[in-house]
């Protein structure tokens, strides 16, 4: 949902740009819970709390690229619409990659188990 208003943002400027990054970017808080229900359900129990803290490591490490690539792209082109295309494309690789999760069965989640 996020990949048309990145593409619509690529053309816009003051004031109707701010609305266009502020959908988006509440899309993509919005899609948090289900990224992290995803990562409960096909993580065994185990490593549940090591697949949080790499996701989280992950994040932090490639968000921290954002700043210079930010730069880099703005020297080259002057503008930010490639910046938004690549975002766009980026947005789009991922919702490809998500037709490759397992089928609609779910795994029946673990029983709670009382702390010892």
């Amino acid at each position: 949902m996020q990949i048309p208003f990145v593409v619509i943002a690529a053309s816009l400027f003051n004031v109707p740009l701010l609305l266009a990054i502020i959908v988006q970017q509440c899309l993509g808080i919005f899609a948090l819970p289900a990224e992290n229900s995803l990562l409960v359900t096909y993580t065994p129990a185990r490593w549940r709390a090591t697949a949080f803290g790499a996701k989280f490591v992950l994040s932090l490490g490639v968000s921290s690229l954002g700043v210079p690539v930010i730069a880099m792209i703005y020297d080259r082109t002057g503008d930010f619409y490639w910046l938004f295309m690549t975002m766009a494309l980026i947005t789009a690789v991922v919702a490809a990659a998500a037709l490759f999760l397992p089928g609609r069965g779910r795994r029946p989640l673990p029983a709670v188990v009382p702390a010892e």
